[in-house]
Order: C-alpha cells, then structure tokens, then sequence
C-alpha cells in the first residue's frame, strides 16, 4: 500500500485578519483519504485554519503549499 498524497500544508503558519495575528506556528498537512475533526472553544481558530487552507484569507508568515 502507497502513502496517500499530500493535498494541502500549512507549515510554520501564522494567520490573522487585517494583519493582526490571531494565529502562530501552525503546522497541518491534509493527504488524499484523509478524514480530520477539528475541535475547540470558540474563537479558538478552527474556522481560521480552513480558510487559510482554502486560499480566503493570506498567511501572514509561514508557508501554504497546495499540492493538487
């Protein structure tokens, strides 16, 4: 069996609105098959990561590699 392909990174990221972070050092990567759960309070960034991840807020610092 082959390891499942990477879909998205974020590596070292840090990620906020209107250039204040609300976010630092997050480190994700999402493969193909993959099925994740996020949980937390609210306010806690989940909804934060995912639009990252989805390209509908910039990275302040860190990386974001999509790889499909």
């Amino acid at each position: 069996m082959s390891a499942a392909l990477p879909l998205v990174s974020l590596c070292g990221a840090t990620l906020g609105y209107d250039g204040v972070a609300v976010l630092q050092g997050v480190d994700l990567t999402v493969s193909a098959g993959d099925l994740i759960a996020m949980a937390g309070p609210n306010g806690a960034g989940k909804t934060t990561i995912f639009r990252a991840m989805l390209g509908f807020i910039p990275i302040l610092s860190g990386s974001l590699v999509r790889h499909c």
